[in-house]
């Protein structure tokens, strides 16, 4: 990836120097164009497929940091409105996962699922926040709840953002994420939890569809990062769970 956009090698000529690669950046579609090793720079387009996107708005993304709540580095990626004017605050969606600023150059998936189209939202007078997390093993609920504050305070010092006017939107282990994270701040004005656990002591033990696997190694060891078992640290498991503050919620 370079400061201008992001590029995948898709394939090299066995007997020659020739390759075929894709471009792309968040206004930009990721067509195909050939080239030689040693000149890219004179590249042939070999597809066009980002004629209709030229006929409407689209708004432009920019890596953003900040300092996190342990004094640390953060990024994120910030997409402006299409129509953003300087000195302007908006409404802002904020859509994460773990590692979100690796998409400062991708082009956004138009399409009408879970996730949200980025493209539609910029059109429609929105700001898109995309902020790294980093979890703590034992912690990841309040780590996330660090990095979605820090990273939102960010944006809204930066004159960006309405304060009063900032969605989360999260789905699966962001869902999750989401979920703790309006049990513990009320900076939110609306959220979307789509596929939650919301408690991980009864979700210990259940069975993952398809491959009938026991779920507690994914507590323990994989993404939702206890550390231990259930029956070693109960407690952080009750610390993690958005069920055991659900009185808090004031978010809707």
């Amino acid at each position: 990836t370079d400061s201008q956009s992001k590029l995948t090698v898709l394939a090299r000529a066995k007997q020659s120097d020739q390759i075929l690669y894709s471009k792309q950046r968040f206004d930009l579609y990721p067509d195909v164009y050939a080239a030689t090793l040693d000149d890219i720079n004179k590249a042939k387009q070999l597809t066009s497929l980002d004629k209709q996107r030229r006929a409407f708005s689209w708004g432009k993304s920019e890596l953003v940091q900040w300092t996190d709540a342990d004094g640390n580095t953060a990024d994120g990626v910030l997409i402006k409105p299409s129509d953003y004017q300087e000195g302007k605050r908006y409404p802002v969606m904020v859509y994460y996962y773990r590692f979100m600023s690796d998409r400062l150059h991708a082009f956004p998936d138009m399409k009408i699922n879970h996730r949200p189209n980025f493209a539609w939202y910029t059109n429609n007078g929105y700001a898109i926040f995309l902020p790294d997390i980093r979890f703590e093993i034992g912690y990841p609920g309040i780590s996330a709840v660090k990095a979605l504050t820090t990273g939102v305070q960010k944006i809204v010092d930066m004159g960006i953002a309405d304060p009063k006017k900032i969605g989360l939107h999260g789905h699966s282990w962001s869902g999750y994420q989401t979920a703790f994270a309006v049990t513990q701040t009320n900076m939110f004005a609306a959220a979307v939890s789509g596929a939650p656990v919301s408690n991980m002591t009864s979700a210990y033990s259940g069975i993952r569809h398809g491959s009938g696997l026991a779920r507690q190694f994914q507590y323990e060891t994989g993404q939702s990062r206890i550390g231990e078992s259930l029956f070693k640290a109960p407690q952080k498991y009750i610390e993690n769970s958005p069920i055991f503050y659900v009185e808090r919620i004031q978010t809707p």
